[in-house]
């Protein structure tokens, strides 16, 4: 085993720190995969956000704990900081799209509920949906065209079709389910920025109080947004991230369980190996052990 995850602030094999905040790419799942004979290791992107746009061919996504075939056509959404690696048959054709998470987030500022979506990792098959595909393709054809040619009002332009794609996949995403109503958008916005703080604070021990006030709300009225959109306490989206890190640690690194502790932070390693345990219903030893 590896002694730290692959974690790239920029794309696969660079080094380079992406520019921030408003990072855009677009290249051919082969122009990066075929240097690495066809295979991807598990990695994170730090700040970046995905979309897989596969034409044809066929491959494994690995994310998490799980294995996940495609064929093409189809898209493999992919949100920053998630562990996924890919395996692909050397027929494969397709494009990526990479922006900061940042961009993202300034696109849909005014409409959080699209961007909170965007925020899961998916599989959209589109055998089924030709023509909204091809309209994609088409989109993703004239993204390319704005990227490498320098023309008037190209940041603009740039915007403009990647909010366009975007809201598209969400659509996708959104089929068969009813439209988010305007009056959660602001539960959306603050339970986005809870999230966001957790990430940010890497501090097990902070409690939900201190959340709230960052929020400029009560704890109770945090609570109530965790329920109403993840259908969790705000204690239990707090140690589900934690654990969700945790895990990641143990299935893709050497390190000792208390070191898992001291890395996340958490003081008391036993506390940790107790908390695991609850939330996963064994410890992270045996964790390990079965997962091996």
């Amino acid at each position: 085993m590896k002694n730290q995850l692959l974690n790239f602030n920029g794309l696969y094999g660079d080094h380079a720190r992406a520019i921030l905040p408003d990072f855009v790419h677009c290249e051919s799942i082969e122009t990066r995969s075929h240097k690495h004979d066809w295979k991807i290791r598990p990695h994170i992107h730090t700040s970046l956000f995905q979309v897989f746009c596969v034409e044809s061919g066929i491959g494994t996504l690995l994310v998490e704990q799980r294995k996940i075939a495609f064929i093409g056509p189809c898209l493999l959404v992919i949100p920053e900081n998630t562990l996924h690696g890919f395996e692909f048959e050397a027929s494969v054709q397709g494009t990526v799209l990479t922006i900061s998470a940042s961009f993202l987030d300034k696109l849909f500022k005014l409409s959080p509920h699209i961007s909170l979506e965007l925020c899961k990792l998916r599989y959209l098959p589109m055998h089924d949906n030709l023509p909204e595909y091809r309209y994609m393709v088409r989109l993703i054809s004239n993204i390319n065209a704005e990227l490498f040619n320098n023309l008037p009002e190209r940041e603009v332009m740039l915007q403009s079709l990647f909010t366009t794609f975007l809201t598209a996949i969400f659509r996708l995403s959104q089929l068969h389910q009813e439209q988010v109503s305007s009056q959660n958008q602001h539960s959306l916005v603050l339970f986005k920025g809870f999230l966001k703080n957790i990430k940010e604070s890497k501090m097990p021990q902070k409690t939900i109080f201190e959340y709230a006030q960052e929020l400029s709300i009560t704890p109770v009225h945090l609570n109530r947004i965790c329920q109403q959109t993840a259908q969790k306490s705000a204690t239990q989206v707090v140690h589900g991230y934690f654990i969700s890190e945790a895990q990641r640690l143990l299935l893709h690194t050497s390190l000792g369980v208390s070191e898992v502790a001291y890395q996340l932070n958490f003081e008391d390693a036993a506390y940790f190996s107790r908390l695991f345990k609850k939330s996963v219903g064994v410890s992270p030893k045996i964790f390990r052990e079965k997962q091996q």
